[in-house]
């Protein structure tokens, strides 16, 4: 079975259903008119109101209404759960560190989804500047042919240089990286660096500067025109890894 909906079900059916689909370790939604009634470390009841209940195989228990990303009432991980019929279908999920049980009483269900799901990728976080940054520093040539690294995380008077060193020509070259698309605030940043190293550098030509991001916004590409600057654009792999989890074949 890939997933069941049952529209409209009365509480004898949910029950049924629900059941079956615990011990069966399905991921199950259901959707409809309940009350909820909370007791552990504190004590709480919501009167009648549309909800979304959703129940994970790992024991998971949430209640959802229209608003807002948290569930307003949960259970964690390892929570028990069962379901009944009480003059109307009835949910109780027990957890037992700390104690607490929460009891959905359902005047209407509207839908009762069954899915038989399976995610086996687990996130994979986007890399932090320093990791593009430390990429960089041992592969020069993403900055230019022939670049090459005297310092990183260089001290100024303004801050930080990600990356300091010398082009092919032997130019001074500051980098600035920023790991998403960088605004005009990036480039301001970039020209600080670049007239702070004038101003201490007086005797020696000025500095090119390099912008490396994913992409600029309309309003850094004409800043980064006008002071003279070069957009490097940051290839993929060094900010982001594969991030797409699959939903495996239903049994």
């Amino acid at each position: 079975m890939k997933y069941k909906i049952e529209k409209d079900p009365d509480p004898n059916q949910c029950e049924e259903i629900f059941s079956e689909a615990v011990r069966r370790g399905r991921m199950i939604v259901v959707v409809g008119r309940c009350s909820v009634d909370y007791e552990g470390r504190t004590q709480s009841y919501l009167p009648d109101g549309d909800r979304m209940i959703v129940r994970k195989p790992d024991g998971n228990f949430l209640v959802h209404t229209d608003e807002n990303r948290k569930p307003v009432n949960w259970q964690p991980e390892g929570s028990s759960c069962k379901s009944f019929v009480d003059d109307g279908f009835v949910l109780l999920s027990e957890s037992s560190s700390p104690d607490e049980v929460i009891e959905v009483r359902f005047d209407t269900v509207y839908t009762l989804s069954v899915y038989s799901i399976s995610d086996d990728r687990s996130v994979e976080k986007y890399g932090t500047e320093k990791n593009i940054q430390d990429y960089l520093v041992e592969n020069p040539e993403y900055i230019q042919d022939g670049f090459r690294v005297i310092e990183d995380e260089r001290d100024t008077d303004v801050g930080a240089i990600d990356i300091f060193g010398y082009d092919a020509d032997g130019s001074p070259t500051i980098v600035e990286i920023k790991r998403r698309r960088a605004g005009p605030d990036a480039v301001q940043q970039l020209r600080r660096y670049v007239e702070n190293f004038e101003e201490k550098h007086e005797d020696t030509e000025r500095p090119n500067g390099i912008l490396m991001a994913p992409s600029l916004t309309e309003g850094a590409e004409g800043q980064v025109g006008r002071y003279g600057f070069e957009f490097r654009e940051v290839p993929e792999k060094m900010y982001s890894t594969d991030q797409s989890t699959k939903l495996t074949d239903f049994t």
